[in-house]
C-alpha cells in the first residue's frame, strides 16, 4: 500500500452462531482511506444469505453509504462480468454459461432511487473510462479471468450523499 491508501477498518461482523452452517454472514466496514480525497466517506455493509430456495441458492446484499466532497462528483457502483450483461430497468442478468460453466446471477438495484444502470465493455472496450479503452499492458496468459463488461450503477441525480442497495442472486444459468 502506498500514498495513505489502505483497505479499510472493520467497523462490525457477524453470523448466525446457532447452526452448523449459517443462515447469515455480515460484515461493515470504513473503506474511506482506500479512495481519493473526492470522497469524505465511504461504508460498506455486506451480507451472505444461503437460501433454501433451488432456483436461487444464495442472496449477497451489498450496501454502500458514499458522501463526497463535492456534491456535483458523481458516483457510480461498478460490477465486473466476464460475459455480457442485459439491463432492464433496475435489473440486470449476468450468465457465465460459456467454457464449461452454468452460472447466473440476477442483480436488483434498489438504491439510489431511479438509478441509472448502464452496461460497458465488448471488444475494444474492455476497459474504456469515459469512452478511452485502458487496457493492461501486462498481464500475459497466467489463468487469470479479465473483465470483458461491466454494469455502473448511478444515481439519476447528484447529492451529498448516496447510498447504493444491490441485491445479487445466483443460480444455474441452465435453471430459471
Amino acid at each position: 500500500l502506498s500514498s495513505g491508501y489502505d483497505t479499510g477498518k472493520v467497523l462490525d461482523q457477524g453470523y448466525d452462531e446457532t447452526k452448523a452452517i449459517p443462515s447469515y454472514s455480515y460484515i461493515k466496514g470504513d473503506i474511506t482511506r482506500a479512495y481519493t480525497s473526492k470522497v469524505s466517506e465511504v461504508l460498506r455493509s455486506m451480507l451472505f444469505m444461503p437460501l433454501d430456495d433451488v432456483n436461487h441458492p444464495a442472496a449477497f446484499i451489498v450496501m454502500d453509504k458514499v458522501t463526497s466532497t463535492n456534491p456535483a462528483f458523481k458516483k457510480t457502483w461498478l460490477l465486473h462480468t466476464q460475459q455480457e450483461p442485459s439491463i432492464s430497468g433496475n435489473t440486470a442478468v449476468v450468465k457465465r454459461d460459456t467454457n464449461g460453466y452454468n452460472g447466473k446471477m440476477d442483480l436488483t438495484t434498489l438504491l439510489p432511487a431511479n438509478a441509472v444502470l448502464t452496461k460497458i465493455g465488448g471488444s475494444g472496450q474492455e476497459f474504456s473510462i469515459n469512452g478511452v479503452n485502458y487496457p493492461p499492458t501486462t498481464y500475459g496468459n497466467n489463468g487469470c479471468e479479465y473483465g470483458a463488461w461491466r454494469i455502473e450503477v448511478s444515481p439519476a441525480t447528484a447529492a451529498p450523499t448516496d447510498y447504493f442497495l444491490n441485491v445479487m442472486q445466483v443460480s444455474d444459468a441452465s435453471g430459471k
